[in-house]
């Protein structure tokens, strides 16, 4: 069993309310909406959320608030991908400009914090859980 890097990014804004953006997972395994995430090779952990970012959903204007002092661990077939957790703030009118692939991510959505707590994925929903305190405290 090989253990892989992975990053994850909770892209957030909060103005009177809490929303999140999040992503809808489409490939023939795995369907279910999620974070920004994805598995790098020899990079800093940093570095890759903001590749991840800018690959994916394409915000170009968002601030980095906080790594995690916590991981979180996937199987992926016989590897484990040990994920980085960010907390990353941007303007929800920020122009998302989603890496299309109806076999990957077919859409995203900006939701209010209860409304993504009801879509995630169950592991997501525990990550968004255990990571809200700290979303409002920064």
């Amino acid at each position: 069993m090989a253990e892989k890097k992975g990053v994850m990014g909770i892209i957030f804004d909060h103005n009177e309310y809490y929303y999140f953006l999040i992503v809808h997972k489409n490939s023939p395994i795995k369907k279910g909406w999620e974070f920004v995430k994805g598995i790098f090779e020899g990079e800093d952990s940093l570095g890759a959320v903001k590749e991840e970012v800018d690959s994916t959903v394409g915000i170009k204007y968002y601030k980095v608030k906080k790594k995690l002092d916590w991981t979180y661990a996937v199987a992926d077939g016989e590897d484990v991908i040990i994920n980085d957790i960010y907390l990353i703030h941007t303007n929800m009118n920020t122009s998302v400009k989603l890496d299309y692939n109806p076999n990957k991510l077919n859409t995203y959505l900006w939701g209010k914090e209860s409304s993504v707590l009801d879509k995630l994925a169950p592991d997501h929903k525990a990550i968004l859980e255990k990571a809200l305190p700290e979303i409002k405290g920064l």
